[in-house]
């Protein structure tokens, strides 16, 4: 979608839930930095969508014109041919692009409300949105809490799980110090998401 929607409520919880079972598809994307493209092919000759068949459609984006997405009825990706060969060979970036639009295709409908400027059609929280909902899916289904638990801290979250720092630093959330005691004696504690790590030992444990 090229510009916001009013959605259907949705928390960060039940949206991860969503991402998680959608990636949980096909063991060949159990692994960092796995095709989203593949996965999109997987979809457009599969019927596992509840509208049918996904359609997906490559076009040459003038300036200024959205890389990529999505329309109804039928169930069609409308995306970027430099974007999606980029995403092909695994460029953050564009995976990023497609796992957003995937979301919109997942979670969304032609029933989406655009923002306009009737008081019942305002978008009051970010669950309501349907950019922050596309955006909170990708993170969740390009990053897992396995793969968040492994890799521990931004950089190489970014680099193994082929995702953008900002990505990572989303889902792995802020880094702080924690105050605990790691069993080396330092209080040189820092968290990373839902794992702390000795910055002395390097000792890491999930929290």
């Amino acid at each position: 979608m090229r510009t916001d929607h009013k959605v259907k409520f949705r928390r960060c919880d039940e949206i991860k839930e969503i991402a998680e079972k959608a990636r949980s598809l096909c063991n060949q994307f159990d692994r960092p930095g796995f095709k989203v493209t593949n996965y999109l092919r997987m979809l457009a000759n599969e019927s596992l969508l509840k509208t049918g068949l996904l359609r997906i459609r490559t076009f040459s984006a003038e300036e200024g014109e959205a890389p990529a997405y999505v329309t109804y009825n039928p169930t069609t990706l409308h995306v970027d041919q430099e974007i999606w060969g980029d995403a092909d060979d695994g460029e953050p970036g564009a995976r990023f692009i497609l796992a957003h639009e995937l979301g919109h295709i997942i979670l969304h409908d032609h029933y989406a409300q655009p923002f306009s400027g009737e008081k019942q059609k305002w978008i009051t929280m970010d669950e309501e949105s349907a950019e922050w909902q596309a955006n909170t899916f990708a993170d969740h289904f390009l990053i897992s809490d396995h793969e968040v638990r492994t890799y521990i801290n931004v950089k190489d979250t970014a680099i193994y799980c082929s995702v953008t720092r900002a990505a990572a630093l989303r889902r792995l959330g802020p880094i702080k110090y924690t105050g605990n005691h790691c069993g080396c004696g330092s209080t040189a504690i820092m968290r990373y998401g839902t794992v702390e790590k000795c910055e002395e030992c390097s000792s890491s444990w999930c929290s």
